[in-house]
């Protein structure tokens, strides 16, 4: 297949995508079908690999009204691609990368405009992310792997083999280092690069072997400090400047010529685990967890920085001495523990290696409204939302199955005007100040309904 074709064949296929709505498996389908396509791989990686940055958002553009020819729509594609790569290296930016971008699409087709202006904005508008294009795809958008604990239950707890190690849990950011040779970047859990803003802590790890680190960033934080932050993950957020602090208000001042010396002083590196770089690429790392703690700790300690830790923790022989730990934990303002099985294996994934046990709880509350989803749960529930107990109105929009936000959003109406209830599984907070954190949908039950 010639490059002309699979640039047609690409528009042809996004106008598909966009027609399927939440039917994942036959975007699936449908993806691989074009396996060898290199031109729709090559689109689809540009606008969703988040290794890959423009560092500008487009402006909206005159459209056009002339008719597609394949042969010039090939030429504007190639010089589309010179355009991306030359704003992924930076040697256009600011005003200047704005207006040749107008200047270089408003001389192109309408499908084009379209394509390449969902590309720079990084959405096609098709209802992709990064793990259903892996799946058609395989490692076409970088993923790091994460070691992730399994929550607790009832059967886990039962299977627990003594001793095992527990670990404070922080309410902080997930944050991946990754060391080469030398060199290193610093990854959010969604591959947004955060190396130049943590520079002065990923530093100190470069000095060491080629390894992966996966640790929490955590901001030293004490209620009614100077800047009110209203919490801990307020203030790291804000110095992060992960745009969670500005949306949800979590930072009610301006740091301004202070935001370095905050950067520096105040937000730590707490390391939980650490693996060696081949291991990671492989996903897996046989090394008992005693022997991989042994060698995290000892290269800390090397480090000899004080912005990086790791976490405070003991050894627990029985359920009543994790439970002791765990009150102790929150009386300390953590969010609860990890607990780590002595000779478990390091996983690219969830996994019953370690557990998180977590400071929440199920409560009711009676439905006051709804909002509608947005991409992918367009035209269904978003989300259900209640009054907690301090009249503050809070949104519930995880936990859903597909098939019951459909269902919910067709009797929105009735569960408000019947006053159904809502019972959840959330968060507490340690601080006190938001208390129905990360609110979990586990049923709706009628208000004639005493059963809870």
């Amino acid at each position: 297949m010639t490059k002309i074709k699979e640039l047609s064949e690409t528009f042809e296929v996004f106008e598909k995508l966009s027609k399927m709505g939440d039917k994942v498996n036959i975007k699936i389908k449908l993806l691989k079908q074009h396996k060898n396509n290199e031109v729709l791989k090559w689109m689809i990686k540009q606008t969703y690999d988040k290794q890959i940055t423009f560092g500008i958002k487009p402006k909206p553009i005159k459209k056009s009204n002339k008719e597609y020819k394949p042969i010039q729509g090939y030429k504007n594609y190639l010089e589309f691609k010179d355009l991306l790569v030359n704003l992924a290296n930076r040697a256009l930016s600011g005003n200047k990368a704005a207006s040749t971008i107008t200047n270089t699409l408003k001389t192109y087709t309408r499908p084009e405009q379209d394509c390449y202006m969902r590309v720079l904005g990084r959405d096609l508008g098709v209802g992709l992310n990064a793990k259903t294009i892996n799946k058609a795809f395989p490692n076409l958008i970088f993923r790091i792997p994460m070691f992730k604990g399994n929550k607790i239950t009832d059967k886990r707890k039962a299977e627990i083999q003594y001793p095992v190690w527990c670990e404070f849990k922080a309410d902080g950011f997930r944050m991946q280092f990754l060391i080469k040779n030398g060199k290193g970047i610093a990854y959010s859990p969604g591959g947004i690069d955060f190396s130049k803003r943590l520079g002065h802590i990923l530093k100190p790890f470069c000095s060491g072997p080629d390894s992966y680190w996966e640790s929490e960033m955590i901001a030293d934080w004490i209620e009614g400090d100077e800047y009110e932050y209203e919490s801990q993950w307020g203030k790291t957020a804000t110095l992060l400047r992960t745009g969670y602090s500005a949306k949800q208000g979590w930072m009610k001042k301006d740091l301004g010529d202070d935001f370095n010396r905050a950067l520096k002083n105040e937000l730590f590196c707490r390391v939980f685990d650490r693996t060696e770089f081949d291991s990671f690429n492989s996903g897996i790392d046989k090394t008992p967890w005693k022997a991989r703690d042994f060698k995290k700790r000892r290269w800390i300690r090397k480090f000899n920085n004080p912005q990086i830790k790791f976490f405070k923790g003991k050894l627990c022989n029985s359920w009543k001495e994790i439970e002791e730990y765990f009150d102790l934990a929150l009386s300390f303002g953590y969010e609860g523990l990890m607990i780590k099985k002595i000779n478990g294996i390091w996983q690219g994934k969830k996994t019953d290696d370690m557990l998180k046990k977590k400071n929440e709880d199920t409560e009711e509350y009676e439905i006051v409204g709804y909002k509608e989803g947005k991409k992918n749960f367009k035209g269904m529930l978003g989300s259900f939302i209640f009054k907690d107990k301090e009249g503050n109105l809070v949104h519930c929009g995880i936990g859903y199955k597909l098939k019951q936000r459909k269902e919910f959003w067709k009797d929105k109406e009735k569960y408000i005007n019947e006053k159904w209830w809502i019972e959840m599984v959330y968060q507490k907070d340690p601080n006190q100040v938001a208390k129905s954190r990360f609110a979990s949908f586990k049923r709706l039950r009628p208000p004639d309904d005493k059963s809870l």
